[in-house]
């Protein structure tokens, strides 16, 4: 992976393609939540979009009045960003953006923060690179992020940096996150494989019966003992432990609940900072088809061995296959005992949205968690450009957003000829993830008119993007950038064939064949619960 640095003489710049403020793109476009609160007594507020701020009693001083209210802004995800005009720049230079948040007291009253206010952003991933950036407001109303500063130590970052250190000691000899090894790739590990946790049960482990809980959590389970799980006849894993040569894993059973948390919420959040896909090793997609098939061959030759037996008429018989889903419903966002506790200290593997940026303020204003473009892992030097078509050539604005890296920034003209536009760098350099989905969005006006462009496109490293003006309303401009989703998986698992579908092919039962998956090896689930694979594993593998 190549790191490199911004030319420091050469090529940051932010320059502004018009004179005139757009009427869009604006921080007002952001919902308010105000707040009132007692400042004589502890507080702890949860805001609309999962934000908990912590007010200790007297932080605010008011001169007058026994109440405060607050006014809260948020911005986590690239179409909140674009609407306010929150472009992820520091003096020119790109960031990528880990959450946005607006804090101040509003009213007549003069408030004051005398006291640190602790404040808690949501995050999909922690990544320890991030600072605090402070928001200030330059002449043409739009913000910059300045003086950045270390975030304070957080338990959550310490509790991931011990399940890295698990996972270095325990796992990396066979497996990765990101590809492949003698093993399987580990990628996003918990939302493939939700199917197998039991969100009742932290860790999985309610008592001292390990059968019991190996049941409750397959995938912890089969972590500490994979024979175990193997001898049970448990499909899924007998097809994995068939693809990967049926080499058995070492026994983890010093490995405890803590540590099983700490390393899979490292995985998780792994997946999540490297903007990682979702990974099908093919066997969740074909069991539910494979065992559609075998149990209608099976059922077929049932019948067929009774007709040959009786000589019975099987145009009478009739008979239905039961197919029961996983239950892969999820837990809630926020925990509720967040209420009482200061600062949000544990990782829960399960609950993928329970990890927080957290951070103290002692002046009211915005701020936003942030890291150098520069400096995240993953990224390559690209180069961009960007032509304007049409006669539109006068008093806009023009954007690339990156939603996988929270990216949103402000552009200006290029060196390299009339009408091109860049992000970063005079010749169009900047650091960019491959292969991500990207928009060229670009705003103004002619005659008094709003005129908008948007371009989706898939970044390379070298690349040039046309696009067009058109007139358009307020309406859609705000409709096309709400259709810009950050929380979406673009690549996923593919599903396997609706019920629909199935019960076509069911009411075809004579020609069962049809129903075999195409590159399914759907005999591993025959063999899973046999007696002979059992007493193989049993001989073959004696746990240490």
């Amino acid at each position: 992976m190549r790191t490199f640095y911004p030319l420091l003489l050469f090529g940051l710049f932010i320059t502004a393609c018009n004179s005139k403020k757009n009427d869009l793109f604006k921080r007002e476009s952001l919902s308010s939540q105000i707040v009132k609160i007692d400042p004589k007594k502890d507080t702890v507020i949860r805001t609309h979009n999962g934000a908990i701020i912590r007010i200790p009693k007297d932080a605010l001083q008011a001169d007058s009045k026994s109440t405060v209210r607050l006014e809260i802004k948020e911005a986590y995800n690239i179409s909140q960003m674009i609407m306010a005009g929150l472009v992820t720049q520091s003096d020119g230079n790109p960031l990528s953006s880990g959450g946005m948040i607006y804090i101040n007291a509003v009213g007549e009253n003069n408030v004051r923060i005398t006291k640190p206010i602790s404040v808690a952003l949501p995050s999909f991933s922690l990544d320890p690179k991030m600072q605090l950036y402070k928001g200030n407001v330059g002449e043409n109303g739009k913000l910059n992020w300045t003086d950045p500063k270390p975030l304070p130590k957080n338990p959550q970052l310490d509790a991931l940096a011990r399940g890295r250190k698990i996972f270095m000691n325990n796992c990396a000899s066979c497996h990765a996150i990101d590809k492949e090894l003698t093993g399987p790739s580990l990628a996003h590990i918990l939302k493939r494989n939700a199917w197998m946790l039991n969100y009742g049960v932290e860790g999985g482990w309610p008592g001292e019966d390990r059968d019991t809980s190996i049941r409750d959590n397959l995938l912890y389970g089969y972590t500490l003992n994979n024979l175990s799980v193997l001898r049970m006849g448990n499909e899924y894993f007998h097809c994995l432990h068939n693809k990967y040569g049926k080499k058995p894993m070492p026994i983890f059973s010093s490995l405890t609940t803590e540590d099983l948390n700490n390393m899979y919420a490292y995985i998780e959040n792994e997946s999540e900072i490297k903007n990682l896909p979702i990974p099908d090793n093919g066997i969740a997609r074909c069991i539910d088809s494979c065992r559609l098939y075998n149990e209608t061959k099976t059922r077929l030759e049932e019948i067929k061995s009774r007709l040959e037996k009786d000589s019975t008429d099987m145009s009478d018989l009739s008979y239905s296959i039961p197919m029961t889903p996983p239950d892969t419903t999820n837990e809630s966002d926020i925990p509720d005992n967040f209420d009482s506790i200061p600062i949000i200290e544990k990782v829960n593997p399960v609950n993928h949205r329970s990890l927080y940026y957290q951070f103290t303020i002692e002046t009211f204003g915005w701020y936003n968690v942030d890291m150098l473009l520069t400096e995240k892992a993953g990224l390559e030097k690209s180069k961009l450009a960007v032509r304007i078509q049409g006669s539109y050539l006068e008093r806009f604005d023009i954007y690339l957003a990156v939603p996988s890296v929270k990216l949103f920034v402000q552009g200006g003209e290029l060196s390299l000829g009339e009408n091109l536009y860049g992000f970063y760098e005079k010749d169009g350099t900047i650091p960019l993830p491959q292969n991500a989905k990207a928009y060229i969005l670009a705003m103004g006006e002619s005659e008094d008119k709003i005129i908008f462009a948007k371009r989706e496109f898939t970044t390379t490293r070298d690349q040039s993007i046309d696009i067009t003006f058109q007139h358009v309303t307020k309406g859609y401009v705000s409709q096309q950038i709400q259709a810009i989703s950050l929380d979406s998986i673009t690549i996923k698992v593919n599903e396997t064939k609706t019920g629909q579908e199935l019960r076509k092919v069911i009411r075809k039962i004579e020609k069962a064949e049809e129903l075999k998956p195409k590159d399914c090896d759907c005999s591993c689930l025959l063999n899973a619960r046999s007696d002979s694979t059992r007493a193989t594993l049993q001989n073959d593998y004696s746990p240490n």
